[in-house]
């Protein structure tokens, strides 16, 4: 028998019960291992070294043109953000607002703007993200799911099924619910670092001097990758940890239970015994 549905919470039914099915609300996909991973060293090269060191040093190395730096850099996290799409076919709202950034980076370049539509431009994308995961908090879904209980990362099939045995699915949604309001508060704390990073460093008119202000847009980058992540992750390590609790608490289950990577370790190891 499934359980009786509750807007206030996201019930997952067993993907092989007929309520899956009749109901419309089956889980995406099956319970196996998940999906190819990003490439995390292939993912700072693209987006954040390679175009670092390309604005500010291939103009004066290669005598390059000022518009053709621009472009070049900008070209390895587009690049990167349709061949990794093409080969994982996957794609979220969040690496969309990521490649819809870049463009707009071009863009203000390009058309020469003045240097506060970059600083606005840089606040807005997280602040976007922020207000998203506000608003998620009243909905079915909190957007924490997203980050830390998704299928490429956890087995989302027994989870639910020992929050169903145990009966404690309201109090760990309460908790994803709860969660997702630091989540958000993180990205609204990246959006305000971003703006005074932005106005700091990138002060330079592209139209007075384009080669200053991809110089500028560089250090930006090297910036805040290391300024504004420290406080987010700091905030992300102290969500995942709440989560990760309250998982153990409800469910029964420790982290290497319901863990991809450590399924697929501990079935290695296993297979290294027996052989």
């Amino acid at each position: 028998m499934s359980e009786p549905e509750n807007p206030d919470l996201p019930f997952t039914p067993n993907p092989a019960s007929p309520d899956a099915v009749a109901g419309g609300a089956a889980v995406v996909g099956a319970s196996g291992p998940p999906p190819d991973r990003e490439n995390m060293w292939l993912s700072l090269g693209c987006n954040i070294f390679l175009p670092v060191i390309i604005l500010k040093k291939a103009g004066k190395v290669f005598e390059l043109p000022d518009t053709t730096v621009l472009l070049i850099a900008l070209a390895f996290p587009v690049g990167y953000f349709v061949w990794d799409f093409i080969r994982r076919k996957k794609l979220n709202w969040i690496s969309v607002l990521g490649f819809v950034s870049v463009l707009l980076t071009g863009g203000i370049g390009i058309l020469k703007l003045p240097p506060h539509w970059f600083w606005i431009k840089e606040a807005a994308i997280p602040f976007a993200i922020g207000v998203a995961t506000f608003a998620s908090m009243f909905t079915a879904k909190p957007l924490i799911r997203l980050f830390m209980l998704n299928r490429t990362i956890m087995d989302v099939d027994q989870i639910e099924a020992s929050l169903s045995a145990r009966n404690t699915r309201e109090s760990f949604y309460k908790l994803l619910r709860n969660c997702t309001a630091w989540l958000g508060g993180s990205f609204m704390l990246s959006a305000v670092l971003n703006f005074v990073l932005a106005k700091m460093i990138v002060k330079t008119d592209p139209a007075v001097n384009l080669e200053a202000f991809n110089d500028q847009v560089g250090t930006m980058t090297l910036y805040s990758y290391f300024i504004i992540m420290i406080p987010s992750m700091a905030i992300l390590m102290f969500v995942f940890y709440k989560v990760m609790g309250g998982l153990k608490r409800d469910t029964g289950l420790e982290l290497e239970d319901v863990m991809w990577a450590a399924k697929e370790k501990a079935a290695k190891d296993q297979a290294a015994l027996d052989s």
